[in-house]
């Protein structure tokens, strides 16, 4: 009986369906969740897609303007009260939106490869590794990234470019 258990434990783990999801957590204080999001963003292929409230964390800005100089899809959306701060990513070619629609923008979003996505209450910020208690997931999950990535096409629409 136990070899039974065993082996259907061990087909529920090895099927495909179960491998093609995985999440991955992240707590601050103790981890450092600024590492995990640039270590992801920094294996991304073809694209990265990030709705942020705000982004001043200075390794993810790394992050993200080295994903834009190897050629990948980078585009930033951010919300209204992020304007100015989020100016210096424009200095460097990032594709900057501004979502003025609702009131607050608080999303804390990056969609990679439109294989996995990041979220969760850290903000990409300094002072979310380095002050507060916050969490991320990585999360690969094909049907919850299509609704993330549809989501984001949604407020990408809604927003209006940032210019110099």
């Amino acid at each position: 009986m136990k070899k039974c258990l065993f082996i259907v434990f061990m087909f529920f783990l090895t099927s495909p369906a179960i491998a093609e999801h995985h999440i991955q957590p992240c707590f601050v204080p103790g981890d450092n969740c600024a590492a995990m999001i640039t270590n992801a963003i920094d294996k991304a292929t073809t694209s990265v897609h990030v709705q942020a409230y705000r982004i001043t964390n200075h390794i993810i800005i790394d992050a993200l303007k080295n994903a834009k100089l190897k050629g990948l899809d980078v585009i930033v959306i951010v919300d209204k009260s992020a304007k100015k701060e989020a100016k210096e990513l424009l200095n460097d070619g990032l594709p900057l939106f501004v979502d003025y629609v609702p009131k607050i923008a608080h999303n804390k979003i990056i969609i990679i490869d439109d294989k996995y996505y990041i979220s969760g209450s850290f903000n990409f910020t300094e002072n979310a590794q380095n002050r507060n208690a916050e969490n991320a997931l990585l999360i690969r999950d094909k049907r919850t990234v299509k609704l993330y990535q549809d989501n984001f096409y949604k407020r990408l629409k809604l927003s209006k470019a940032l210019k110099i």
